[in-house]
Formats: C-alpha cells, structure tokens, sequence
C-alpha cells in the first residue's frame, strides 16, 4: 500500500514561504546543483497534426514558465523529467480541448443518432487532471504560491551572497 495523506511540500518552497510549520527543515536533503534546463528531444517529435499541436503547445509552456521556475530554484536538472510530463500534460489538455470545443462537448453517433461524450473532451479532461497534479509540485497553482515571498532575481544585489547571508 502506498503513503496516505497528502505528499511532501519541497523543502525549496517550505523555505520561500518562510517554513510556516516553524519544523526543522531536512539538513541531509538531496539538493542538485542548479542547472539550466534545455529542451529534451522529445519536443522534436511532430507525426501528425493532432500531435503537432500538442507538442507545440507544450513547448510554448516549456518557454513561458522554466526561466522562473529555475530562477527560484524550484526546477533543477533532476526534476526535468517531470517537468517535460507537466508541459505534454498541459499541451494534451490544450489541443484536446480546443478539439472538443470546435466539435461540441456532446457527438451523435450512428445511424440512430447516439450521443455521447466528445472523446476529445474525455482526453482534456484527464489530462487536466495529470496537469493539476504535477503543476502543484512545482508551484504552479494559486493556492501554493499564496504566502510565498520571494525576492526577484533581478532585484537580488548579490549582497546576501556576499555577507554571507541566506
């Protein structure tokens, strides 16, 4: 049987919220050297037109939110796997849905005239939900930036650096 309850917050955002639960925070975490990400091979792959679609709009999302994810240390080099599933998540969850909205949420099928749910819709749908799901381990949702203060890489002097200061 797997763990219940809800999974771990990572320590990276425990300590940009200001470790709210005052616990002591791992000393002997896994911590990977910060390295910028580049795209995988796999946003090279386009077959077909459904499936160009999702791989550009999963790439679009690969270019809009790795920089910051990174800037905040909340994306290193091991999570990159994760991450690529989180953009093909987001980039099903698009083209899908843009799909079922051109083609209308419900579909008559047969010669009787059957409806049924939009396959295309059923597909959003859960790829909403792997989404949601690998969004929240990076940050990406309302409810797990709130509390969260950050100083802006553009902002940062460099003097806590210097003055040996976290």
């Amino acid at each position: 049987m797997g763990k219940r309850g809800p999974g771990k917050k990572p320590t990276t955002l425990k300590v940009l919220e200001g470790n709210p639960g005052k616990k002591a925070l791992p000393k002997n975490e896994v911590k990977p050297r910060p390295k910028f990400p580049q795209k995988t091979s796999f946003f090279n792959i386009k077959e077909d037109l459904s499936e160009e679609k999702v791989i550009d709009f999963a790439s679009g999302f690969w270019d809009r939110n790795m920089e910051n994810l990174y800037n905040y240390g909340l994306l290193t080099d091991i999570d990159i796997d994760t991450f690529e599933m989180l953009c093909l998540a987001y980039g099903e969850w698009r083209a899908y849905r843009e799909k079922s909205l051109k083609q209308g949420a419900v579909l008559e099928m047969g010669d009787k005239g059957y409806k049924t749910q939009n396959p295309y819709s059923i597909r959003a749908d859960k790829a909403q939900t792997q989404y949601e799901k690998l969004a929240a381990q990076f940050g990406l949702g309302a409810s797990w930036r709130a509390g969260i203060e950050v100083q802006h890489p553009e902002e940062d002097d460099g003097e806590g650096l210097l003055s040996g200061v976290k």
